[in-house]
């Protein structure tokens, strides 16, 4: 009899460890995804903007109190040339000036901004949530794309 009260109360713990370890597991993988737990970092912001449609990479922004140039390069990830005719920060148009530029597949292109971008002093992070490029096939011109960033451009002021 004492060894059936024995072997009972061996399989409860048994059963209350399987139950805890796996508990475990749940909220270690629930807890481990930044985008769930705290938003996006910036590495992944500049992994995305590097592969979108119309890449941006090396973005340089500069505050508005060093007087600075903001630029950024923007790559055409397409597998076609394309004409960028339009570079949006929220409803702010950054480039507007020597537009359209012409991208041939994987070309690169340094863009200096012409509006002023969100950054007010060094060392503050930025945070573009919503960019938009505006750009057509420059073999078919009007095929016309809108490419908004599913991504903010996360960084920080020069």
């Amino acid at each position: 009899m004492a060894a059936e009260k024995a072997q009972s109360a061996v399989e409860y713990l048994m059963i209350l460890a399987a139950v805890l370890i796996i508990a475990l597991a749940v909220i270690g993988v629930v807890t481990s995804f930044p985008s769930i737990s705290s938003g996006i970092s910036r590495r992944e912001a500049l992994s995305y903007w590097e592969s979108a449609d119309i890449g941006i990479t090396k973005p340089f922004m500069s505050a508005s109190s060093t007087g600075g140039t903001s630029s950024v390069t923007i790559r055409n990830n397409q597998n076609f040339p394309v004409l960028v005719n339009s570079l949006y920060f929220g409803s702010t148009n950054v480039h507007y000036s020597g537009l359209p530029m012409s991208f041939s597949p994987g070309a690169t292109r340094l863009v200096t901004l012409v509006a002023q971008v969100p950054c007010t002093s060094a060392g503050q992070t930025y945070f573009v949530s919503d960019v938009r490029i505006g750009y057509a096939d420059a073999t078919l011109p009007s095929n016309v794309y809108n490419f908004t960033g599913a991504r903010p451009l996360i960084g920080t002021c020069q």
